[in-house]
Parts: C-alpha cells; sequence; structure tokens
C-alpha cells in the first residue's frame, strides 16, 4: 500500500440574498473586486514605465500606506478585513507571475502556443470578487466559524462534526447569492496497488461507459436526462430572452435568467454528483484499483454541438478523481485520440495505423473487422486501457456485447 497522505475538501454553503448579512458580503465584495483593479493597474504602470513589477510584499505595503495616506478616499484595501485584502493581492501577484512565465516560455517555444498570453485583465467595474479569508480570520470553535468584525457578525455553522480545523474560506457571489466553501484537510486512504482495472469513456448519450479488464458486462450511464434538462432550459432561457427585448431592450439579464441560470447548474451538479458516486462505490465493490480515464482537452472549443458545450461533462471528471482518491483507487488521466475508430475486439492499437472511423455504422455501434458489432463507447473504453499500456485482450467474452445501463 501507498503512503497515507492528505487532500483538501470543500464543504459548501449558500447565503441567500434574504440573509441579513448578504448586503453586507455585497459591499465586500465590491470593495475587494475595486482593490484588484486599482492594483492592477499600478502594476501595469510599473511593467509598462520601468520595466518591472510589483512583488506581493512591495504591493502590499504600496496600498497600505501610498493609497491610505494619499488617496483615503480610495483606500479599499482599509475597508477590507486584512486577510481579504491580502489575498486578493496574493492572486492579483500571482496572475501576473503566471503571465511573465508564460510569456517568457511564448518567445521560446510559440509552437505551444494559439498566441501570445494575454496580461490580466481589469475585472468589470461596479462587478464583485470572491472574498478569501484565512484560518486565522475566520476561526472555527465548536462547529462554527466566526468572521472578522468587518463582515457583520456572520457565523457559518458546518454540517460535518468530524471537521475540527479549517484552511480557508472562500465566499464566491453568484448574482443572486454566495457561495461558502469552507476548505478543510482530510487523510487519504492508502492506494491500494493490486486489484482490477477499469476504464471509463466520457460522452453524451451514454455520459460514462464503464469497462473492466476482465471484459465482464460493462456499465453505461445514461446522460440523455441531462441532455433533457439541458434543451428545456435552452427553451426557457429564449422564452425569458424575447420578453426582456420586447420590454427592456437595454438590459440583458434579469432576476428570472439568473433564477433559471442557477436551478439548471443546480440541478446538473447534482446529477454528476450522484453519478460519480455510483461510479465510485462500483468501483469499489468490484475490487478495482486503478480508474483510466480519456480526455478530449480540445473536443468543447467551437464545437458546434449545444448540449456538448453546454453538459458539464469534464466536471464528472473532477468529481471522479476526488472520489476516487478518498476509495484509495488510482485515477489516471488520459488523452484519446484513435479510441473512437480502432477496434478492441480485433486486437488493434489506438494508433493512426488502424485507424478507421467508417467502422463507426451509427452513433453508437461499432463494426469489427469480422462483422460483429459492439456498442461504440465501449470499444473506445477498452481502447483507452491501451493508451496507459493496459494489455486487454479479448478472449471471447459475450457479456460485453450486452453492457447494463444505468439511468438515474
Amino acid at each position: 500500500n501507498g503512503k497515507e497522505e492528505s487532500m483538501y475538501l470543500v464543504e459548501k454553503h449558500r447565503i441567500k440574498s434574504t440573509n441579513k448579512h448578504f448586503g453586507k458580503l455585497v459591499e465586500l465584495s465590491k470593495l475587494s473586486n475595486n482593490l484588484y483593479n486599482q492594483s492592477l493597474y499600478w502594476l501595469r504602470y510599473s511593467l509598462d514605465n520601468f520595466g518591472e513589477w510589483y512583488s506581493y510584499e512591495d504591493l502590499d505595503k504600496f496600498m497600505k500606506r501610498y493609497v491610505r495616506v494619499m488617496t483615503p478616499e480610495y483606500d479599499n484595501y482599509g475597508k477590507l478585513p486584512a486577510s481579504v485584502a491580502q489575498q486578493t493581492l496574493r492572486l492579483l501577484s500571482q496572475n501576473v507571475k503566471s503571465y511573465i512565465k508564460a510569456t517568457k516560455d511564448w518567445k521560446k517555444n510559440p509552437q505551444k502556443y494559439k498566441g501570445m498570453p494575454d496580461f490580466p485583465r481589469f475585472r468589470k467595474k461596479g462587478g464583485q470578487n470572491s472574498l478569501l479569508f484565512t484560518s486565522q480570520s475566520a476561526r472555527l470553535k465548536s462547529g462554527v466559524i466566526h468572521f472578522p468584525s468587518k463582515v457583520g457578525g456572520l457565523t457559518i455553522r458546518l454540517r460535518n462534526s468530524s471537521i475540527k480545523t479549517i484552511k480557508q474560506v472562500r465566499i464566491i457571489p453568484k448574482g443572486l447569492y454566495f457561495i461558502a466553501e469552507v476548505v478543510y484537510e482530510v487523510l487519504d486512504t492508502p492506494v491500494k496497488y493490486s486489484g482490477g482495472i477499469a476504464g471509463i469513456d466520457l460522452g453524451l448519450n451514454n455520459l460514462a461507459s464503464l469497462v473492466f479488464e476482465d471484459f465482464s458486462q460493462p456499465v453505461l450511464f445514461n446522460g440523455r436526462p441531462l441532455k433533457a434538462i439541458n434543451k428545456y432550459f435552452n427553451v426557457k432561457v429564449a422564452e425569458y430572452k424575447s420578453i426582456l427585448d420586447k420590454t427592456q431592450k437595454d438590459q440583458k439579464s434579469s432576476k428570472r435568467l439568473k433564477c433559471l441560470y442557477q436551478k439548471r447548474n443546480d440541478i446538473m451538479d447534482n446529477y454528476l454528483h450522484q453519478i460519480s458516486r455510483r461510479i465510485v462505490n462500483l468501483l469499489v465493490e468490484k475490487g478495482i484499483t486503478t480508474l483510466v480515464v480519456g480526455k478530449n482537452t480540445h473536443q468543447k472549443q467551437k464545437n458546434p454541438l449545444t448540449n456538448f458545450v453546454q453538459v458539464p461533462v469534464f466536471r464528472l471528471l473532477d468529481y471522479l478523481k476526488y472520489k476516487c482518491k478518498r476509495a484509495g483507487i488510482k485515477c489516471i488521466e488520459t488523452e484519446e485520440s484513435y479510441t473512437t475508430g480502432t477496434s478492441c475486439l480485433d486486437s488493434e492499437q489506438p494508433t493512426k495505423e488502424f485507424y478507421n472511423i467508417a467502422r463507426r455504422v451509427s452513433r453508437g455501434t461499432f463494426l469489427t473487422n469480422t462483422g460483429q458489432r459492439i456498442n461504440a463507447d465501449v470499444n473506445s473504453g477498452y481502447q483507452i486501457l491501451k493508451k496507459v499500456g493496459i494489455d486487454v485482450r479479448y478472449e471471447g467474452q459475450k457479456t460485453i456485447f450486452n453492457p447494463v445501463t444505468i439511468t438515474l
């Protein structure tokens, strides 16, 4: 077994507009937004005129001393809780560091990029920014988190009574509400290195196609309910926007639209959480210790299929990774080129040499060289296993031709 390690998890709390502290959080999130833009202006000024940028420490001193003394009416730093102001500057400093590093790499290796990296942009004027509290400013006492006095007496009671210490609290504006993300640390279950291997092909009609190294019966997790949900909400969005165009031509959004988007995101998130939990439970039940997941990083870029762009397929991968880690299962992510047009049953490798997409005779069926029909996503799942060097050899098992479909 591997060594015991730790990982960070998040407990989420929704702070609604009816909460008595909601107005104060709106005010502070706008101050954080102002501080970010204000600091970014001085960073750009320093880079453009002197060819150097402020480090976080320099920027922190500058905003505390110079701005507070010379222009107190613009002292966004002083109006925020100290830890929130500092974390806002740290985030900006990190963004600029990443830009400078990427620019240097772009000059040496331009072929790795689609274009020159962009300098961090100003946030929308009058908008809201996340509030980040460290464990020193958001204190946990008897299961309740107490925030600094500048937040107006806000407290949050944790649902998980086993949480004894917290690392950070992020309060994120979502328009009609705030999400408070409480970050805490837990010990992982040590990864098991001897056991079964499974592979997953992510898709849309079949949101996740789960196959097993021993060619036991595959499991398909139905993605059509998500497509139906997405289609319904797109119709309602178009309806509400049409009403908005007729009544408020200069207004691009409304409370009704924001509520609609919120509801769609909540339903999709809940569906993905349930599927990922079912998958991990099934892996544990079957003694699987390694999961290989195929991911096509660019499949959503300029994709004309509305469902592919709007259904958060990759969010499912994120949920799988951390839930597998909690269960002691090793999760491997790999690219999936040539997996859809090569045949597992014909012992082909997923390479250009064997690629023939014409054998995918329909959206859900793959035709092998010997005329056998197999679910196309099941075939891709086995080819994904080969992508990481797993030697899967079909030996006539009939169960792979009859996958079970699970619909939540």
